[in-house]
């Protein structure tokens, strides 16, 4: 009773654009099989900042409050997300060689059958005018598939690449953390040489200051034998005393600033720490085929309508009166 109702009153509406639908399923599918794949790698860095907690109790610290010293030891996650995409970190990348395992699935390449790695002009099949054009293409190409977004709550930057083979995306995931990290440690004993150019300045300048004060304060011991006897030399005394105090201090807190900055100077340890390490991916990014087949499937009902009601107002405005 029940399917007979459905054959007569419920199929004939929608039986044309379910048939419309269904072919242009197909056909989307069949399409989709075309499109190459590709696959996504994410990670999660932030930037680490050992040097800068090293001198984080010192007087670099009150310099660096008041602009008399540059920042040294730390980037924030916004420097970092820009190192990313950064034409020289890019381009290094591009230059790098990867092994023929990292690209089996990409039968398309312009790489050497027997070579056994290859770089990402000839994976991607970049050309250009000369060698310089064809790396800045490809430093393109890898920016178009690199995704970087900060979080400024967390400081934590993610990073993702998409490659045609996930052996692939991988890999480029891995050699852009490392020439990242590479280019930050650089920048930031670059950093560090210069601090220590300026607290070498700070220390000449407080070790004179020290020797006037305790030379002050000599003479004036010398000149001054009865100091107990008057309550204004015994002033005067204190406070000599009171400069040789503080400019010892100063000098010594220079001191150790300067051994810290040459600490960080030589220091070549990795700035950045990995919160989630790239991973080979199990499952494609794109195509998503049973996305395209179901708007596919949409499209083809949506163009039996307009077919069909296309029809009724074309037959209405043929055959209404002039």
């Amino acid at each position: 009773m029940l399917w007979q109702r459905f054959r007569t009153q419920w199929w004939p509406p929608v039986r044309e654009p379910a048939r419309y639908g269904l072919l242009a399923a197909a056909a989307a599918a069949v399409v989709s099989l075309a499109i190459p794949p590709s696959y996504v790698v994410h990670s999660s860095v932030r930037a680490t900042s050992s040097s800068q907690s090293a001198l984080g109790g010192s007087i670099l610290e009150l310099a660096q409050r008041f602009g008399l010293a540059p920042q040294m030891g730390g980037v924030s996650p916004d420097v970092l997300a820009v190192l990313f995409e950064t034409e020289d970190v890019l381009e290094s990348v591009a230059r790098t060689r990867f092994s023929r395992g990292t690209f089996e699935m990409l039968w398309w390449t312009d790489c050497p059958s027997r070579a056994d790695s290859c770089d990402l002009p000839h994976i991607w099949r970049i050309g250009g005018h000369n060698v310089r054009d064809t790396l800045e293409r490809t430093a393109k190409a890898l920016d178009d598939r690199l995704n970087v977004s900060t979080s400024a709550r967390t400081g934590i930057v993610d990073v993702s690449v998409r490659a045609g083979d996930p052996a692939l995306a991988l890999a480029i995931a891995h050699r852009l953390i490392a020439v990242v990290d590479s280019s930050n440690a650089a920048i930031q004993r670059g950093e560090a040489t210069q601090q220590v150019a300026f607290i070498s300045e700070q220390v000449d300048g407080a070790r004179r200051a020290l020797r006037s004060a305790e030379d002050s304060l000599a003479e004036f011991d010398v000149a001054n034998r009865a100091v107990l006897s008057s309550p204004l030399l015994q002033q005067r005394r204190v406070r000599l005393a009171r400069s040789v105090t503080l400019a010892e201090t100063f000098y010594t807190q220079m001191v150790g600033a300067l051994q810290q900055a040459y600490v960080a100077a030589a220091n070549n340890m990795s700035t950045i720490s990995i919160i989630d390490p790239p991973a080979l991916p199990g499952r494609r990014s794109w195509p998503k085929r049973t996305v395209i087949a179901v708007i596919g499937f949409l499209l083809g009902v949506l163009a039996s309508t307009a077919r069909r009601y296309g029809r009724v107002v074309w037959r209405e405005v043929r055959g209404a009166p002039e």
